[in-house]
């Protein structure tokens, strides 16, 4: 299945993560036919950059709500301590290609 950028871009991040590793996948098991090797590294290139952009705007839109947060004189500060974490996970792209 091709994917054009029209349905890369309406995928979800979730779908997208999905759509890599069946490509890392296939590249690492040499399960990728030549013919089709270039195509899937350019999708796998442009999944890799489109996360780097989701994961940089959420990193930003969440930093804006927590400095919101300080701002403003939160009722709940001695009451209930909140407590976010935002793990981002690296994706290596490193395809092996064999012999």
């Amino acid at each position: 299945m091709a994917d054009t950028q029209d349905d890369i871009s309406l995928m979800t991040y979730e779908q997208k993560v999905t759509r890599l590793y069946e490509i890392l996948t296939r590249l690492d098991n040499s399960a990728t036919p030549i013919d089709k090797l270039a195509e899937d590294v350019k999708i796998g290139a442009r999944l890799i950059k489109e996360f780097d952009t989701k994961l940089k705007q959420v990193e930003t839109e969440v930093r804006d709500a927590f400095e919101e947060l300080d701002d403003k004189e939160n009722p709940f500060q001695d009451k209930w301590p909140i407590v976010f974490h935002i793990e981002i996970k690296t994706i290596e792209f490193m395809p092996t290609l064999y012999k």
